[in-house]
């Protein structure tokens, strides 16, 4: 999965939408912040992504992909 635009792009930057590369389809929306999302990364085992935010509680959020 990747993500489709930069995070600075979307409609509404407190949720990271993630997207099947394969398809095109959207593949799950994190409902992720109280503030604008900056940042959104995997783990190198793709078990994980955390996103991330600049002044917000909390800073940073894991979920189990």
């Amino acid at each position: 999965m990747l993500l489709r635009e930069p995070l600075h792009q979307l409609p509404d930057r407190r949720i990271a939408r993630l997207w099947n590369a394969a398809t095109g389809e959207e593949a799950i929306a994190l409902a992720a912040h109280d503030d604008n999302v900056l940042c959104a990364v995997f783990s190198p085992d793709g078990q994980w992504i955390a996103t991330g935010v600049a002044g917000g509680y909390p800073p940073v959020k894991l979920w189990f992909a």
